[in-house]
Formats: structure tokens, C-alpha cells, sequence
């Protein structure tokens, strides 16, 4: 499954990672943000805190790299480097992703607050 894509026009196209990044890839993934830090990227927001995560970091050039992850790897990763393209993409993909992300999130708070064996 191929997992890179760059997002612009409103498309998105599966591309190879570019070579920019690939030094991030190559260090440990507990590091992760240290690494992603090492290639320019700032984390800008995080939806959900376990389980699914979707992550924004920004460029200090000025495009973005979005990331959703799962419990144990990144399923996607998106290229956009046309901030008038990154609202279109804020529009039609992170804003529902995140919704999904919050709302699934309060429903395993509400579950884990329901279970029986949850001191009172």
C-alpha cells in the first residue's frame, strides 16, 4: 500500500517520499519529533492522544506534512506545499479526520468510565 502522497490542486497523488525528508526516517521512531525538528518541521497540532493520531508539523519554508497514525505506524503521510492549498486539504481531509479522532476518543472515555472492574 502506498502510504506518500503531495496534495495540490484539491488532488492528491501518490508520490516517493521526498528526498528532504528521508533523514528523519532513518533515526529511531522514539525520537520521532526530534527527528522530524532535524529536517525543518514543527509540530502545529495534534488531534487524538492515543490509538489514531492525525499530526500537522509546518516548514519553516512554509509548506506542510501531515501524518495519520494508528496505534503502531504511520498509514499516510501527506506533502503540501502551497498554503492555499493546505486550507482546501484543512477542509476537506483534517477537519473530519479530527472530528472522527475527538468523537472516538470520547466514546472510549465514556466506555472506560462504564467498565465494571473502574474504582469508585
Amino acid at each position: 500500500m502506498h502510504k506518500t502522497y503531495r496534495f495540490s490542486g484539491g488532488k492528491l497523488e501518490a508520490i516517493e517520499r521526498p528526498d528532504w525528508i528521508k533523514p528523519a526516517f532513518d533515526g529511531d521512531i522514539d525520537l520521532w519529533h526530534a527527528a522530524l525538528s532535524s529536517v525543518g518541521l514543527i509540530r502545529d497540532e495534534t488531534f487524538g492522544d492515543a490509538g489514531h493520531t492525525l499530526e500537522v508539523h509546518k516548514h519553516y519554508a512554509g509548506h506542510y506534512y501531515v501524518e495519520y497514525w494508528d496505534a503502531s505506524e504511520c498509514v499516510i503521510e501527506v506533502h503540501i506545499a502551497n498554503p492555499a492549498d493546505y486550507i482546501t486539504f484543512r477542509a476537506q481531509y483534517i477537519s473530519p479526520l479530527a472530528m472522527l479522532i475527538m468523537k472516538s476518543d470520547e466514546h472510549d472515555a465514556w466506555l472506560d468510565e462504564r467498565r465494571p472492574d473502574r474504582q469508585r
